[in-house]
């Protein structure tokens, strides 16, 4: 994953990401406006204009005046961090709001539906940070081979499955039997995970009860 792809993760959008990595590459006194821009990063001006009030509000870029014109400087990168935790201490603080919503709320279902792999980590995260993982005792899954090129980047998968350890939660899995002679770490039985094989499986997709 490049450092785009990465910003995207952290809430950016594709365009914000791009624009703001070239930004931060830009030499000092750098004569850094729309027109400027616009000719380097090979996006329409009225992109670029648009782009940059967004990053602004995001405090990852900030504007001033000269000749009449607009000219941009990038924040430190640090910003994001500093984003981020301001953004953990708000929902640490409305936490016990939304809980309480929650448990007085009428049992209702819905479905959702996400795509790629960052819908994959969506459904993953739902799952696995969710506050009431701690009451689960099992897991029952019909897992293809698709799902790890998806879970793997970062430790994505391991930070998941430390979690569901940390919580004692068994896991009971069915994998299709051509992966026996050649199985994924991520599937190999452990203290917490009972591998099994099923042939054929034709479910091409992943099914997690719990």
């Amino acid at each position: 994953m490049n450092i785009s792809q990465s910003l995207t993760s952290l809430g950016l959008t594709e365009k914000q990401a791009e624009l703001y990595t070239h930004l931060l590459k830009q030499p000092k006194g750098a004569e850094l406006t729309v027109f400027y821009i616009a000719q380097k990063v090979d996006m329409p001006r009225s992109t670029v204009y648009v782009t940059l009030q967004e990053l602004e509000t995001k405090k990852l870029v900030s504007s001033y005046k000269k000749n009449n014109v607009l000219h941009y400087l990038t924040a430190n990168p640090s910003r994001l961090a500093r984003d981020l935790e301001e953004k953990q201490e708000l929902l640490q603080s409305i936490m016990p709001s939304l809980e309480t919503l929650s448990k007085d709320a009428v049992f209702s279902s819905s479905v959702r539906t996400y795509t790629g792999e960052k819908g994959v980590r969506i459904v993953f995260e739902d799952i696995f940070d969710n506050p009431h993982l701690h009451g689960v005792r099992e897991f029952h899954t019909i897992s293809h081979p698709k799902l790890i090129k998806y879970l793997s980047k970062g430790n994505f998968f391991n930070r998941k499955m430390d979690r569901k350890k940390k919580y004692n939660i068994f896991t009971k899995v069915i994998v299709p039997d051509y992966l026996a002679h050649d199985m994924p770490k991520e599937y190999m039985s452990d203290s917490h995970r009972e591998t099994r094989f099923l042939t054929p499986l034709a479910f091409e997709g992943t099914l997690i009860v719990y």
